[in-house]
């Protein structure tokens, strides 16, 4: 019988451990964002817009990071405008991806014309 609460009070300890661990470390692999939820997240808000014309072309640009200790991508609003044929940019949306704080992916949308 003792054996068995022991087992159990391992097991408590271990979650309490991991839990308090994983609340601790939320964000290590945030990426920008209006709010971060502690499991997933995926938002998606607008980060600039200008007087001109909403246009139909879009360039598109990612970075990804793991653990908050890697981090990959171009999403320079001019390697995208170029990539797209943008001559007037009319606004830039935001969108980050985050689960469990230990993977995030951010993409930029560059819209204009």
């Amino acid at each position: 019988m003792k054996q068995t609460t022991n087992r159990y009070r391992n097991l408590v300890i271990k979650l309490f451990f991991y839990s308090t661990a994983l609340l601790l470390f939320n964000g290590c692999a945030a990426v920008l964002g209006p709010v971060s939820g502690g499991l997933y997240s995926d938002t998606k808000v607008p980060i600039m817009f200008t007087a001109n014309n909403v246009g139909k072309k879009v360039g598109i640009g990612h970075y990804k990071s793991v653990l908050g200790i890697a981090l990959k991508g171009d999403c320079s609003v001019d390697k995208l405008t170029k990539e797209a044929g943008i001559t007037r940019v009319s606004h830039i949306d935001y969108q980050s991806n985050n689960f469990l704080t230990l993977f995030a992916k951010a993409t930029i949308y560059v819209y204009g014309e």
